[in-house]
């Protein structure tokens, strides 16, 4: 009987171990699967993905297709449209942990940002249609920091059976694809920037433009925040869900990541409300980051790798700020030049009046 009763307590206590793994399976729902899935395209409008033969064949006709554009607008356009193709690959690949097919998708998609980067330094710039363009190049790579903030949210969350290697080795694809996505971001702005100079010194008012576009800032912006919204949605559930089973621990940590997540995101609204559209983005992939790695956290991310990420956040942060002011800077200081020339010229004119003036009495007294 003893020996019925210590097998009893033996098998008691080897099942009761396994109660924290069919917890954590618990958590990791469909419902994450559902929000992870409405950030990556389907395999099949994907098209042939980078761990597919034929991949070289459609890298080479994309070759060809830019070849043919017939202006440095279009080139650029056409760059930056296939470089949007990359990412999708390489969300896909990040969802199936092919680590080496993302690695090709991150090697392409640095190619054709630097085509497109070289092609926006050589436009000229000179009437409100190259505004628009730049513009459009703008919008274009607030499209594509977006999906980049997606790559990184699917690896922190999905990825499942990597070492902590291999994980590292996928984050740091993903900041790559940062690097390269925010240097041209840079140079359009800056290139925008001289285009609106130009326009103000011709006496052409650009804000009409920019206002044409606003209605698809607005748009993106909300969309932005909405998306924000679910995904700091799904972090509370997770983390009520946490804090039900009793064999699972919310830590403190993970609570502060959650409330850094709610806090970005209502500034976030508050910049929509505001009308400040690009701030919102901007706070709306931050708020999005944090509620990711909040998840990440339950799902049993390791405690210093999500120290890192949030050091990198605060990091791409303060760069993005500082790239920022100095834009800002050498716009004035471009202004201010214009002013002055301005003025020197008025100056001239006045003086060139005034001899002419004097020229027309002394005729008229001879």
């Amino acid at each position: 009987m003893k020996l019925k009763i210590i097998s009893l307590v033996i098998l008691f206590v080897f099942l009761a171990s396994f109660v924290p793994a069919y917890a954590q399976e618990e958590i990791e729902d469909v419902e994450v699967e559902q929000v992870l899935e409405d950030t990556t395209l389907p395999e099949d409008e994907v098209g042939v993905t980078p761990d597919k033969a034929g991949y070289g064949l459609k890298i080479a006709i994309e070759k060809i297709r830019m070849a043919l554009a017939f202006s440095k607008e279009r080139k650029a356009k056409l760059a930056l449209q296939l470089a949007d193709k990359r990412l999708e690959e390489a969300k896909l690949m990040a969802a199936l942990n092919n680590l080496e097919a993302l690695q090709r998708s991150k090697d392409e998609h640095r190619k054709l940002v630097q085509k497109a980067k070289s092609e926006i330094e050589t436009l000229s710039g000179e009437d409100e249609d190259d505004l628009e363009t730049q513009v459009e190049l703008e919008s274009e790579l607030e499209e594509q920091e977006n999906k980049v903030g997606d790559l990184e949210n699917i690896i922190l969350i999905k990825t499942k059976g990597l070492s902590e290697e291999q994980r590292q080795k996928l984050l740091e694809l993903v900041e790559s694809f940062k690097t390269d996505t925010g240097e041209v971001k840079v140079k359009i702005a800056g290139k925008k920037q001289e285009i609106k100079i130009r326009l103000r010194a011709k006496g052409i008012n650009e804000t009409e433009i920019e206002d044409k576009l606003e209605a698809n800032v607005e748009r993106f912006a909300n969309h932005q925040v909405d998306q924000s919204q679910k995904m700091f949605d799904l972090a509370s559930r997770t983390i009520e869900k946490a804090k039900s089973s009793a064999n699972i621990t919310v830590s403190q940590e993970t609570l502060e990541v959650k409330a850094k997540a709610e806090t970005k995101l209502n500034e976030a609204k508050s910049a929509l409300t505001n009308k400040e559209y690009k701030k919102a983005v901007e706070l709306a992939h931050e708020s999005k980051r944090l509620s990711a790695l909040t998840i990440a956290s339950i799902r049993g991310l390791d405690k210093d790798l999500i120290e890192k990420r949030l050091e990198n956040l605060k990091e791409f942060t303060e760069k993005r700020t500082e790239l920022r002011e100095k834009l800002e800077v050498k716009v004035r200081d471009r202004l201010k030049k214009i002013e002055d020339d301005d003025e020197d010229n008025n100056e001239e004119e006045d003086e060139l009046e005034d001899n002419e003036g004097s020229s027309n009495n002394s005729s008229n007294t001879a």
